[in-house]
């Protein structure tokens, strides 16, 4: 109901913080409300879950103004009806609240870790590291999410533009929008499988590197097919590999970190899509949008090089370690006591 720019602003900040604040929790929730072998099959339906309502609301908001402009005498392009359209979504968003507060006894129990039993050497195939390594681990896994924000916030926020550019109008562009996050809802539920087929870390690569060759042929041909494959194929790969690489950060960092661990990289993202959203757009007005293009494939590519060699040479060190500290076990009087 505000119309004043500088109030909007001010607002738009809160709003922003209140996002971070909601999405932030939902990974270390969900880990600590489910057992290790729920916990990715639950991530992956509660990320297909937001894709879903995602798209359905923005279907909805679409429509909102429209029909409200023919069972009233407001005008569909005006104010009002926008707003009438912010308090509607405002309306439906607080029907949330009804789930949360019947949570009482989840939202009330033990911080996370306080209550959780040793984990065991290796879990689900991923040793567990040192304290030293566990900070690596966590630094690692922000830079990853920060490098991957470069590439996105040069790409996301200007693809719409770029659709209409090569033809697409503005009906079109919703549908190209809402048909790939139905679909990416859908083929997310299949990334527990995924997952277990190839093993997390060749499935996080394989899925965050599969937009890549649409958007390399997008730069010499720059059609409107390829554009649309395009914006399907990365919204499945979100979609899909989010669950993925946020089950195995949780897998191998401890129970106290795991909050800290998506807090960093929900800012790293955040720092590294504003920044790149402002060059990349300066960049697109002088150069065109093979520059979006170009930024998203080199940071995603080093993003999902600097995760591979990482967590593999990590994977392998701990596993050495592990079986040395058998042997030794093995090597020892029966009942010794070995340091931990």
């Amino acid at each position: 109901v505000i119309t004043n720019p500088n109030l909007l602003l001010v607002f738009s900040a809160f709003g922003g913080a209140a996002t971070a604040f909601l999405f932030v929790p939902t990974m270390p929730f969900i880990v600590d409300m489910t057992t290790r072998e729920q916990r990715h099959g639950v991530a992956a339906l509660a990320f297909s879950l937001q894709s879903l309502s995602m798209t359905v609301g923005s279907l909805v908001g679409g429509w909102f103004p429209k029909t409200l402009s023919l069972i009233t005498t407001l005008e569909e392009a005006s104010a009002e009806t926008y707003r009438y359209t912010l308090l509607a979504g405002l309306a439906l968003a607080a029907l949330s609240l009804i789930p949360l507060l019947l949570m009482t006894a989840q939202r009330k129990r033990a911080k996370p870790g306080e209550n959780e039993p040793p984990p065991s050497p290796v879990v689900s195939g991923i040793p567990q590291q040192s304290p030293r390594n566990v900070r690596r681990d966590l630094a690692v896994f922000v830079a990853v999410g920060g490098l991957m924000s470069l590439g996105a916030g040069a790409i996301f926020p200007f693809y719409n533009v770029f659709l209409k550019t090569i033809g697409a109008s503005a009906g079109q562009i919703g549908l190209i929008y809402a048909i790939a996050g139905l679909l990416a809802a859908g083929i997310g539920l299949l990334s527990p499988w995924f997952a277990q087929r190839f093993g997390p870390l060749h499935a996080v690569v394989l899925i965050r590197l599969a937009p890549i060759p649409f958007y390399l042929l997008l730069v010499a041909f720059p059609i409107l097919p390829l554009a649309i494959f395009g914006q399907i194929i990365r919204t499945i790969s979100i979609n899909m590999a989010w669950p993925i690489d946020s089950t195995y950060a949780s897998e191998i960092l401890p129970a106290k970190e795991r909050s800290q661990a998506f807090s960093f990289r929900s800012g790293a993202w955040n720092l590294g899509w504003s920044l790149a959203s402002l060059v990349v757009g300066r960049l697109i007005v002088d150069y065109g949008y093979n520059v979006s293009f170009i930024t998203y494939v080199f940071f995603m590519t080093v993003a999902m090089a600097l995760f591979y060699i990482y967590f593999s040479r990590a994977a392998a060190r701990e596993r050495a370690a592990i079986a040395t500290r058998s042997t030794i076990a093995a090597e020892e009087p029966e009942n010794a006591v070995l340091p931990s």
